[in-house]
């Protein structure tokens, strides 16, 4: 059981750089050395479309797209969800999402009602909005 409890909301997309700052937030959680904390991290409105395979952000926008980043949350087993009412109004499929696969991890970007992103927000001890 975890110290401290973290739940990072992202909204953003990788266009606005907003989501990377986030990712690696949550990442650093997992640096702490004074006590155990565990990030929960969910991407909801336009920035489920951060949690798409084989981005090319670099080509469409200019920036780094956060595909890397995700799978690193997922092979550190954070616990990466996405707002499943988001990614059927963009048509985004459980096909299309991003996976650590190759790198053997068994967690995995997790298509989530709001409820449960609720729920995980009301259990954090902080929230962070992106």
């Amino acid at each position: 059981m975890a110290d401290k409890n973290v739940f990072f909301l992202i909204r953003k997309t990788a266009k606005e750089e907003v989501a990377s700052i986030a990712i690696d937030h949550a990442l650093g959680c997992l640096t702490v050395l004074e006590f155990e904390v565990e990030p929960m991290v969910a991407f909801a409105g336009d920035g489920v479309l951060n949690v798409l395979k084989e981005q090319e952000g670099m080509d469409t926008y200019g920036v780094d797209s956060v595909e890397e980043r995700v799978k690193m949350l997922l092979m550190s087993d954070v616990k990466v969800l996405a707002l499943k009412d988001d990614m059927d109004r963009l048509g985004i499929t459980e096909e299309m999402i991003t996976d650590a696969k190759e790198y053997d991890a068994e967690e995995a970007v997790t298509p989530v009602s709001w409820k449960e992103i609720l729920k995980g927000m009301e259990e954090a001890d902080m929230v962070m909005f992106f």
